[in-house]
This record gives C-alpha cells, structure tokens and sequence, in this order.
C-alpha cells in the first residue's frame, strides 16, 4: 500500500501555513498498519485496514488496524480491501496454495435445467491437493530414510575395508556393523557337517547342509522379513531377541562352504519385504570380496 501524496501547496500566505501544518499532521503514519491516519489513499479514497494473517492452529480472526472498539473487521470493510486489492488473492494463494484446501466455495445455483458442478469440482481439487500433498510427504520421508540408510551401508563397507586381519574381519562384521547399522544382532553363518567344523568364533553359526536354500530358496539372493521366524537359529545364542531380520546369501568359491549374512533387529517390521534390497546386496558383495582376499580364494 503506497504511503498518501503530499496535499497540494496553496498560496504563500497564513492560511496556506495552516494548511501545511493540519497536512503534516494527518499524514503521521500509524504503527499498526503502516499506513497514513488521515484516511487518505492517493486518490483521496479511504485508507484499507491490512488483513493480518493468523498464527498457524489459531482461528481465522481478522484484527482491523484502523483500531476499531471490537479489533475485529466487518464484512464490508472486508469487501472494500478485496475491491481495492484486486491481486491480493492471486498473489497470496499463489505464494500459500494450501490455503485452497481450507477456503469453503460458495454453494453452487441451481435451478430450471441447470445444475452448477463448482462445488462438486472445488471439493474434488481439494481431495486430490490433500492426496498429492500425502504422497508428497511420503516420497521425500522416503528419500530421506534411503539418504540415511545408504550413508549407514557406505560406513560399514569402509570399516570391513580397514580390517588388518581376517579375525579382524569377522570381528567387525558380527560387532561394529550391528552398531553401524543401527540393528541389534549380526551373524555370519557357514553351512558344515558339526563333525568337520567346529567353530568358537563369537557371531559365527553354523547351519547344517541345504539350510541355506531352505530359507531363501534356491535362486534368491536377499529375505527381509517383518516378523522372523520363532526359532531363528542363524542368530545363535540371541535369536530369541530377534522380531525381524534380513538374509544375505554368500558365496565365496575356491570349495568353501555357502555362508549367509543375517542381520536382526529386536522391533517388528523393521525389515519389510517391499524394501529395496540394492544395498544389502551391495554389502553383501563386499563381504564376499574381503573373504576371498583374506582367504586367498579365487574369485567367481
């Protein structure tokens, strides 16, 4: 709102000083709403209140900074800023569009052989803002949690990386990478005959032959699965902890035995089977490498 126009100078004279002197004090500007008190637009047209906007969960009240008794705005006053203001709410929705989902159409008119379809249209835009909205909100919790989980799966890859033995190996992928990984319980399992392999390594299990394929299947690579499995004896001593947990199958070539990777958390759902597995893989394979390399096997 432009600040009002000076009043024309009249004549030098006692009168034109007095004049002068009732323009200046008029034209004091107000506090509340930055505009001149006389009342007065360029156009000599009545200065219009500001309509302020009300904090967010707080009724829709509009204060008058005019400063009336009441502080609140009669329609009319409301009617004659929006007539002056024209832009107003192309600009304001334009700059706020989720103020459409709040705003109430006028009811439609009715009447002969014809029959208004605005409400029903505005109602229809508004769910489908609402939706579009919700799924907005959702793809980029999403894309957050991805972010999160790939910085996770990056650090772990870094930490077998740096391991200066192969006991040193196994120790961070059965201790450090449950912390890494923000889960409760990693193993890494061997299938073997108990009677050829003995293993006293902490986080190391061994499952007897095929049970690797029982769990997975014969092509699978990756199981996540919201609720495990009552008796998860892939995770030893701690599988009565585990609510939910992720399978990871390892091959490692040169004759040694097929292995798995398996990771469990203690809260259900945690792992989901609509979750992508490209990471999980990723480590997975990383895993493998360190193995054959510390291992001397040869590569698949």
């Amino acid at each position: 709102m432009s600040e009002p126009q000076d009043s024309k100078a009249a004549p030098a004279s006692a009168k034109a000083g007095a004049a002068q002197t009732g323009a200046a004090e008029g034209q004091k500007a107000d506090p509340a709403s930055g505009a001149a008190s006389n009342g007065a637009d360029p156009e000599g047209a009545p200065a219009r209140p500001q309509l302020p906007i009300p904090p967010e969960g707080e009724p829709a009240v509009l204060v008058a900074s005019a400063g009336d008794a009441a502080g609140r705005l009669e329609p009319q006053a409301v009617a004659d800023w929006l007539a002056g203001n024209p832009d107003f709410l192309a600009e304001f929705l334009a700059a706020q569009p989720e103020l459409l989902r709040q705003i109430r159409p006028p009811a439609g008119h009715e009447g002969g052989n014809v029959v208004d379809f605005q409400s029903f249209m505005i109602d229809r835009l508004q769910t489908d803002i609402g939706r579009l909205t919700r799924t907005k909100d959702q793809v980029i919790a999403a894309s957050r949690q991805n972010a999160s989980t790939q910085r996770q799966v990056h650090d772990a890859v870094l930490a077998l990386l740096s391991a200066a033995s192969f006991e040193h190996l196994i120790h961070i992928a059965t201790a450090d990478l449950a912390s890494i990984l923000d889960v409760d319980l990693v193993t890494i399992c061997l299938e073997s005959d108990l009677s050829q392999l003995q293993v006293e390594t902490p986080g190391v299990v061994t499952l007897p032959p095929g049970s690797i394929d029982t769990l997975l299947g014969p092509e699978r690579r990756i199981l996540l699965r919201a609720q495990a499995a009552q008796q998860a004896v892939m995770f030893g001593p701690g599988a009565r902890l585990v609510r939910s947990d992720a399978l990871v199958r390892l091959t490692f070539g040169g004759g040694a035995p097929p292995g798995l990777f398996a990771f469990g958390a203690r809260e259900p759902g945690r792992f989901d089977a609509g979750q992508g597995t490209e990471l999980l893989s990723f480590l997975g394979g990383v895993m493998e490498r360190c193995v054959q390399a510390w291992l001397d096997l040869p590569r698949l």
